[in-house]
């Protein structure tokens, strides 16, 4: 499921935000090195071809 720009939502218990970037890089997101990263977070798996990361708000 792609998540759009901006959207807050709630993955194992850690609130999450996605949020678009220009510089692409894993290093900044949350999902950087878990065991299996299949987000769609490059603007050419992306409808809306933006580069986005998801950045933790809360627990």
């Amino acid at each position: 499921m792609e998540r759009k720009v901006n959207d807050i939502f709630e993955f194992d218990g850690t609130t999450l935000q996605v949020v678009e970037t220009e510089d692409m890089t894993c290093e900044k997101c949350y999902f950087n090195y878990r065991k299996k990263c299949d987000i769609n977070c490059l603007r050419s798996e992306r409808t809306d071809k933006k580069n986005v990361v998801f950045i933790k708000i809360s627990e």
